[in-house]
């Protein structure tokens, strides 16, 4: 072999990864029932990744003799089902948003949740978290998606709090106006008292706090303000 040229078990490596990233995107166009089991388990999928790709390395870890994968190979090969990734991704979006959507039913103003639709909500978002915390990467992905899926939360929020006169006054009882905007102020609560028991099995929980510090919106201040 000559010098400068990669070694042979980089071209292999190189030959594999492009194959299979190939039967992965084959894969996602032509069959739509394999698609969609590896999107709903590619937390499953990346961690099986991950593991056959430790092993090789352990296996293959001789003393003197150059790594047989390097860390640009490991993240050739994980690249390879990042397809996956994104469609998990906007799945885990597109079913907490219909979720919220059917909760905060934009035909119906005026209507307050119950406090068990908002726990529904909470329990679909901490079980998104759980399916991925064994990854840090994948779970910030997921929690930049749960981020979105707050501000919808906020926005339908917004748009049920009551206003004016009655909605405002504070000479007299409380009205049932500002007793239905408290109780939907109270019911948002749950999901700041919920945010620490999913950080606290997350490896990079300094991270992951600021992400869902920052996803409670400013948009609910105005909610607190009608009270």
């Amino acid at each position: 072999m000559q010098e400068g040229n990669p070694m042979l078990t980089d071209r292999v490596w190189e030959a594999l990864v492009k194959s299979f990233a190939s039967q992965m995107k084959s894969v996602f166009i032509a069959s739509s029932f394999v698609k969609e089991i590896f999107t709903v388990g590619y937390p499953k999928l990346l961690s099986t990744i991950e593991n056959l790709l430790e092993r090789i390395s352990r296996d293959t870890d001789v003393k003197g003799v150059p790594p047989s994968l390097s860390l640009e190979g490991n993240e050739q090969m994980i690249a390879a089902i990042e397809i996956f990734q994104t469609a998990f991704l906007g799945l885990c979006l597109s079913r907490l948003s219909d979720l919220i959507n059917s909760v905060f039913n934009m035909s119906s103003r005026g209507t307050v949740p119950s406090k068990e639709h908002i726990s529904r909500i909470i329990s679909r978002i901490q079980e998104g978290i759980e399916a991925v915390q064994m990854d840090a990467r994948l779970t910030l992905l997921v929690l930049r998606e749960i981020s979105k899926v707050l501000l919808l939360l906020a926005e339908r929020a917004e748009y049920q709090i009551s206003i004016g006169p009655e909605a405002r006054q504070i000479t007299g009882p409380a009205t049932p106006l500002q007793i239905k905007n408290f109780t939907l102020s109270q019911h948002l609560q749950l999901p700041k008292t919920a945010r620490d028991p999913c950080m606290c099995n997350i490896d990079n929980s300094k991270t992951a706090d600021c992400c869902f510090r920052y996803s409670i919106p400013c948009s609910w201040y105005n909610i607190w303000c009608c009270l």
